[in-house]
Parts: C-alpha cells; structure tokens; sequence
C-alpha cells in the first residue's frame, strides 16, 4: 500500500507498507533511484547479506554505490555509529548529491537522519524499516544521538524523503528489535492513544510480524500530533548510573523506567491504572522480572532522577491513559513515594 504523508509541520514523504520490499525491488520498481546519481548504503551486516545481490542486480553501474555496514557496538551508543559514518563518508570521499540508503531500525533511520542533517554530500534519505521502531521513527521524524548511558547527545526532527516498511526483510527479528519495537508501541500508546495499548494487551502476541496490522492508525497518528519517544528516559538514564544497578541488563532499566515514571506521576496525577496488571504482562512479553533490586537504594536512584530533572528542566506526564500532558517536575517526596510505589507492586 502506497500513501503520501505529511506531518504537522507540513513535511511531506511517500509510504509503501503491507507489500514486500524484494519483490517491489524485483519488479523493477526501486530501479529509477537506485540508478540516479551516487549512493551510500548503510545497513548492519544482517541486512547487507539479505540485501546485497538483491539491491546491485538492479545497479546499472555498482561503481556508484558505497556500502558502509554499521559495527555492532553496545546497546544505545548511537552517537559512536554516526560519528564512524561521517568518517567512512570523508574517507570515501563521497561526492555532493550522494544519495543515502538506510536499512534496519530505528537506530540506523536515526543515524541517516543526522547523517542527511549535517553532512554535506548527502542530498536525501529513503529509508527502508525492518521492523515497527524503524517505522514509527521515520514517520515521526524523531531523532537522537545517544551516549553509553542513553544520555542524549543530540536531537532532530526531519521526515526521511521516503520510507518503506518491511517486517519479513531480515527474516527474523533479533530478540532485541522484537522488544524494541513492543517498547514503541507501549510508549505511543500510553502517551497518545490508549486504544493500541488495550489492542496490545487484547491480543498478546509475541510475534511483531502482526504489528504491520497497525501501520494505518498509526500513519492517522502522526499526521494529526507530532509524536516522540522521550516518556521513560529519565528513569532509564538514572538507572544507568545508580549504584547497585549492575544486576539489571539493558532491557531491564528501559522498562523500568517506563514503569517507574508512571508510579511517579501517578504521585501527581492519579490517573485510573492498574499497575500490577501491566508490570505482570510486560514480564510475560519480555520472559524477564521487572523488579528493583533490593540492593539498589530508593535514596540513590532519587538523587540521580532529581539531577537529571534538574538539567532538563521538563517533565511530561500522563493526564490520563492515552493523553499526554506537562507536568510540573516531581518533587524529591514524589519521586520517593512513586518508587516505593511501585517495589510495593507484587
């Protein structure tokens, strides 16, 4: 399915979802711009050996194509990848009017996106999403560039000139990006609709194949409010550097802080939510407990929350389920009773 898109500030770009990104491809459909002037590639190494004979059968001249595969770096460290991608583009020595390619999820649009902002030999960017949190971050146009501890670097909002969604291109999804795209959808609809978090908890479904079924509503979406994926972070980047958070992996400190950042504003705002049933179910989607460790002192994550707050000066929060609101940034009793909250949860 084909559709052109446009945002709330009137950026414009085409859609193609639903349909298959090799058979388009086969059809010759991709030919005309894979054929019009030079282009950089950027893709992880799984896509490149799905990819590779798929896209250059159609080069007319392959001299013209630069093919950077991304290093897997740890998890978050997406400020380290753009920065090796400006380094291949200047080593490269590509020239101006290059065209960008980005294929994969939502780090690799992110990457592009900053890529296509700041560099000036990129002339566009069509990006081509593996999975949901590719999809939802190029058509909310969204962008950060984050440290090893989820610090935000930097932050841009641009539409790609062009998007294509395909969850079969990789074949299957990692664990990772399984979750990753079920952490979108989670944060979209606590924040902006809570129809699709009720659809989610209805169906249950491991599988992300069967969010392509959401494509639509959520193009509806973001074409009527502009969308980000900020809710939750700043519990997440406190965990990080908490001490006695060491016994909690990646995952782990992302959904906490989704989880910790509701109780907390439920401090504020007492909105209707039941959050033993929620933390139960997104343990049973994860496979995985989402408990603080009893180590990790409710003092010491308060004072690095606080700081955090502190810098950023903004605090959204949830007036409601599926309505998102500014909040006046939490005090220290708040912050404290919102996480003793939520370790009360059984």
């Amino acid at each position: 399915m084909h559709v052109n898109f446009c945002n709330q500030e009137n950026e414009t770009m085409s859609v193609t979802y639903a349909e298959s990104f090799k058979k388009y491809v086969n059809a010759g459909k991709f030919d005309a711009w894979l054929n019009d002037g030079p282009i950089l590639i950027i893709s992880q190494a799984t896509l490149y050996e799905r990819c590779y004979d798929l896209l250059m059968k159609r080069v007319k001249n392959i001299d013209k194509i630069q093919w950077y595969i991304l290093p897997n770096l740890p998890l978050g460290e997406s400020f380290s990848l753009f920065s090796k991608t400006l380094m291949f583009i200047e080593q490269m020595k590509l020239p101006r009017g290059t065209k960008l390619l980005s294929l994969g999820n939502e780090t690799i649009n992110q990457i592009g996106s900053f890529i296509h902002g700041v560099s000036p030999y990129i002339a566009e960017q069509f990006h081509i999403a593996s999975d949901l949190s590719g999809f939802l971050s190029a058509i909310s146009g969204y962008a950060t560039l984050t440290g090893p501890n989820l610090e935000t670097l930097s932050e841009r909002k641009a539409l790609p000139n062009g998007l294509f969604y395909d969850t079969m291109l990789s074949g299957s999804e990692t664990l990772f990006e399984t979750r990753l795209s079920l952490f979108r959808m989670v944060q979209i609809g606590l924040q902006y609709d809570v129809s699709i978090l009720n659809r989610l908890y209805e169906e249950t479904d491991k599988r992300t194949e069967h969010y392509v079924a959401f494509s639509q509503d959520l193009l509806e979406l973001a074409q009527k409010q502009s969308l980000d994926f900020e809710y939750g972070k700043t519990f997440t980047q406190a965990l990080f550097v908490t001490e006695g958070s060491y016994a909690l992996n990646y995952e782990q400190k992302r959904w906490l802080g989704l989880l910790l950042t509701m109780c907390c504003q439920n401090e504020q705002v007492h909105y209707h939510a039941d959050f033993k049933i929620i933390k139960h179910w997104l343990e049973y989607q994860l496979g995985e407990s989402l408990s603080l460790p009893k180590f990790l002192l409710t003092s010491d994550l308060v004072e690095q929350v606080a700081l955090i707050l502190g810098r950023e000066q903004k605090w959204f929060g949830l007036s409601q389920m599926g309505s998102r609101t500014t909040q006046a940034i939490p005090t220290l009793l708040e912050i404290e009773h919102g996480i003793e909250s939520f370790r009360s949860i059984e």
